[in-house]
């Protein structure tokens, strides 16, 4: 599952999250990438916080402050 520049969209972005913990594979990985052009911007720590909270690990991240891929394992 890949999300691009939509978290800071959501009203409620740990419960999104908590949904797609809910409809991924075990095996399955889910991709948030953001970039600092979008007014909702979300700072990578912020998102790692709500996936967290959602029940995700952190896998791998890439990117600097400007444009950033975090993926999460379940």
């Amino acid at each position: 599952m890949y999300l691009i520049t939509v978290t800071g969209e959501i009203p409620e972005p740990v419960r999104m999250l908590r949904e797609c913990r809910r409809v991924l594979e075990p095996a399955g990985k889910l991709g948030i990438s953001e970039l600092l052009t979008d007014p909702d911007y979300p700072l990578r720590r912020t998102v790692t916080a709500w996936a967290t909270s959602a029940g995700f690990r952190p896998a791998e991240h890439h990117g600097n402050f400007f444009s950033y891929t975090l993926t999460f394992k379940p």
